[in-house]
Parts: structure tokens; sequence; C-alpha cells
């Protein structure tokens, strides 16, 4: 029997196509007939049947090909364990992980609630993402949304240890972030990898200063250090976000602090070639550069948030 089947589904794939392919050329080939082969006996009966026997032809074959994608579908409708999956099988679509994915990202909401009913949501990309993180990367509000309510932790963390908040946070959706907001969703929490706030993020990732006044109006620690002990106002210099710097100042921010090498807000500001007004402004606050005469030796950004600076102490030479 399996034998059989084998053999059936072989001629049906080979023959399928090739017969569609050839009843169309037969279709049309009644009228060129003449010009192709020239005048004689195989030319007038391609003149007086090769219309319908090529139509027939392509009717019959490409029935086929359908009758063999139905018998396909049934074949492996055993494979899937309830009729919502059975019914996005039948639909052209695979309930399978990556498929659910893909159509997260691109925003499918429709495709997406189908896998949602046959029961897959929550699912990790087996490389440390979630479906969740995902969405807010897009920026795809309803599917967001439509996670929350169906029971995914607004705090559950990626491969970075990112919250959906930080990702969101770190592509400029504004509506995410008011969703999450509105959830528990772990706001001051810091990544596993680098120690970043969502605040941080904001600070290292772009210069919106009303992304930064969003999470400070919902209770953003402003002085949360991440593993380098940066503060977001730090971070936002080293990236050169002075919009965001000076919101943070604005907002009570220590202008005083130092990274673990000592180095001051004014070090990093002379590193990044600041403009003359937050200079001014710093110099009005009182802060002045390091004494110990500190020289950055290596060092930079690295993904997804990180600001790794290495300064080394440079002897003072006097005259």
């Amino acid at each position: 029997m399996e034998t059989l089947k084998s053999v059936t589904s072989i001629f049906i794939r080979t023959f399928g196509p090739l017969g569609f392919l050839f009843g169309g050329v037969l279709t049309m080939m009644g009228e060129w007939a003449v010009l192709l082969f020239g005048e004689g006996p195989f030319s007038t009966f391609l003149q007086g049947n090769g219309e319908r026997i090529g139509f027939t032809l392509f009717i019959f074959c490409g029935l086929i090909m359908v009758l063999r994608m139905e018998w396909r579908f049934r074949e492996h409708e055993e494979y899937f364990g309830n009729e919502a999956q059975k019914k996005l099988w039948r639909m052209g679509i695979l309930p399978t992980r990556d498929y659910y994915l893909n159509y997260v990202r691109e925003g499918d909401y429709g495709v997406v609630n189908r896998f949602w009913e046959a029961g897959t949501v929550n699912v990790n990309n087996g490389r440390g993402r979630w479906d969740i993180h995902i969405a807010c990367e897009a920026g795809h509000a309803a599917i967001v949304q439509g996670l929350l309510e169906r029971g995914v932790d607004p705090k559950i963390t990626d491969q970075d240890g990112f919250t959906p908040l930080m990702t969101a946070v770190r592509f400029k959706h504004s509506k995410i972030i008011d969703l999450l907001l509105h959830h528990d969703c772990a706001l001051n929490t810091k990544s596993s990898k680098q120690g970043c706030s969502a605040l941080f993020v904001a600070a290292v990732h772009h210069d919106e200063p009303e992304i930064a006044a969003t999470l400070l109006a919902h209770g953003a620690e402003i002085e949360s250090v991440d593993h380098n002990n940066l503060t977001p106002l730090m971070a936002a210099v080293a990236q050169q976000r002075w919009k965001v710097a000076s919101l943070l100042i604005d907002r009570g921010a220590d202008a005083n602090r130092v990274d673990g090498s000592g180095a001051t807000l004014m070090d990093y500001t002379a590193l990044y070639n600041a403009p003359r007004e937050f200079v001014a402004r710093l110099e009005g606050l009182g802060i002045k550069k390091s004494p110990l005469n500190l020289k950055r030796v290596s060092g930079g950004f690295s993904a997804p948030a990180g600001i790794t600076i290495k300064w080394e102490a440079q002897p003072n030479v006097t005259g």
C-alpha cells in the first residue's frame, strides 16, 4: 500500500505540472500549427482538435494538482493537535514557531490571532528572543496588546536581559512604551548583560527627550548605574545625546557623579566635543575635569546598550 501511494504521488507530482503546461501550449498551438509545422495532416489535426484537446488536458491536470494539494493537507493534518492548527494548515500556513514569529514580525494581526487560537503564544525563537520582544522591535502595538491580554509576562527578558520595555525604548515606539508602562513592566529592572535600565537605553540610543521624560514621569530612577558605574546622564553625554542630557540635568540628575575610573562629565564633554552651551552649563554647576588628568585609552559603544570607556591617568607636567 505504501509503495502504491509513493508511486502515485511521484506520478501526480510529475504528470500534473507537465500536463498542465503542455495543455496550455497545445491550446495555443492550434492557431500556430501551419506556421510551426507547415501544411500537412498533423497541422490539420492540430487546427481542428489541438485547442479542444489542449484545453481539456489543461483543466484535467489543473484538477489533479488541486486534488494533490488536498491529499497533502489531509495526509498531514494528523500531525497537528487541534482544529485551529488544522485550519492554519488548510490555509497553507505551517503552524510552526518560525512561521508564527515571521507573522509577528510582519504585523499580520489576523494570522497571528489564528496562531493564538491554536495555542501558539509566548514563543521563543530558539536564540533567546520572545514573540513580545519581536513585536516591540517591529512596532506592532496591537500584537503587543494581544500578547499581554493572553498572559505574556511584560517583564520577560531576552538573551541580553532586555525587557519588552527596553526593546520598545531602543526602537522609539512611543505607543508601545505607553502600553507597557500601564502594565507591570519592571520599569527599573536592569539588563543582565550590561546593567542597563530602560532610561539608560533611552539615553544611549537616541536624542528623544520625550521618551526619557515619559519614563521619568512613571518613576524611572534617574541615578541608576550600569555595570561600568555610568548613570543615564553620563551615557547620554558619551553618546552625544545633548537634548536628553539637558533634560536629565533639568530633572535633577547629579552632574557631579564620576565613573569607575574617576572621570567626570567634563572629561566626557571634552572627549566628545560637546556644544559650547552644554559645557557652559556644566561650568555653571561647578563641574571640572578629573584631577587625575585622565586620557581615554580604549572603549566606546557596545550593543545593545553598553558604554565602556577605559581611562588612564597621565602624569601631570608642570612648567
